[in-house]
């Protein structure tokens, strides 16, 4: 994979991480220790799933293939 494709993915990768946060702390009732401890765990296991993506050949159709349903796909690749 290119280096500018390197760069699409971590920004398309960061922004999922984003939306898998907020989703997983949406609750207004969590108290903050526990989002904390999300936000770590969520760090904790990021790298693997990372690693895991650039190791798939294709990442260009798993990532949209994936990802469709957490974001507007169109409008990140505009950001980008």
């Amino acid at each position: 994979m290119t280096k500018i494709e390197n760069t699409v993915v971590d920004k398309i990768l960061d922004k999922v991480k984003d939306k898998v946060y907020d989703a997983a702390t949406g609750d207004p009732y969590m108290f903050d220790v526990v989002k904390r401890q999300v936000k770590w765990g969520l760090d904790g296991i990021w790298e693997d799933v990372v690693d895991e993506v650039f190791d798939v050949t294709d990442v260009t159709l798993i990532i949209t293939f994936a990802f469709w349903s957490f974001f507007d796909f169109n409008k990140v690749l505009r950001e980008v």
